[in-house]
């Protein structure tokens, strides 16, 4: 199956590398052809980021059927973001694996849509602390 893997991260002070690594290694072990998007550097509060708005154009030409990341919070740290990006994928039949815990979520279903919004307020609030520090 193909699947694209995204991996984020906020300053030039952190690495991708330990998410690059578990995302490959996940889609190595289900034997998964993969294309990588990154974002180096920018906040998951902005909407315009390069390797997102280029996965979510591949995800409208049907390049691949999931997205593998490691946790929610890296596609974003807004609710509002979070939910647009995943309700266009589903709408573009695509579904995000958090590949931590090989968690698939499926937006069409109300278990699904309960835990999205549940991890993107997490994130939303987990940002808040991050800044308040």
């Amino acid at each position: 199956m193909a699947v694209a893997l995204y991996c984020r991260c906020s300053t030039k002070k952190q690495d991708l590398e330990s998410q690059r690594k578990a995302l490959i290694q996940w889609a190595t072990n289900n034997k998964h052809e993969y294309v990588l998007y990154e974002d180096l550097a920018i906040s998951g509060r902005k909407d315009d980021r390069k390797g997102i708005n280029q996965l979510l154009k591949d995800a409208e030409h049907n390049k691949f059927q999931l997205v593998g990341v490691v946790e929610l919070s890296r596609i974003g740290r807004s609710i509002g973001f979070i939910c647009r990006t995943v309700e266009e994928l589903s709408k573009n039949g695509v579904k995000i694996v958090l590949t931590n815990s090989n968690t698939t979520l499926d937006y069409s279903t109300l278990e699904g849509r309960t835990l999205i919004g549940g991890l993107s307020l997490a994130s939303d609030i987990e940002w808040m602390l991050i800044k308040e520090r």
